[in-house]
């Protein structure tokens, strides 16, 4: 859990994550553009969402790789949470 909520804890993966999430799969030289972020900064935070099993990559060739939002990633944060932070329990007593 600690390489999600690291990899989680940077604002440019959080955009990285909202972009893939708005415009579906991209490559990394897309990306870069749309950020406006060298390439070796993209490349780290890419590496770093791919570790924490929240991007895949799609296409992998000699130029460029294509990235993508890795559904299956979030379910460990999901069961996390819900385990971590029960909502709507009976003894529930906040707000």
């Amino acid at each position: 859990m600690l390489v999600l909520f690291r990899a989680l804890g940077n604002q440019v993966r959080l955009d990285i994550l909202d972009l893939l999430k708005e415009e579906g799969p991209l490559s990394q030289r897309e990306i870069e553009g749309k950020l406006e972020n060298p390439p070796l900064g993209v490349w780290s935070h890419l590496q770093a969402l791919v570790g924490a099993g929240l991007l895949q990559k799609l296409e992998d060739s000699r130029r460029d790789i294509t990235y993508s939002i890795n559904p299956d990633g979030f379910d460990s944060l999901h069961e996390w949470s819900r385990v971590r932070i029960p909502i709507g329990d009976d003894n529930d007593t906040c707000c």
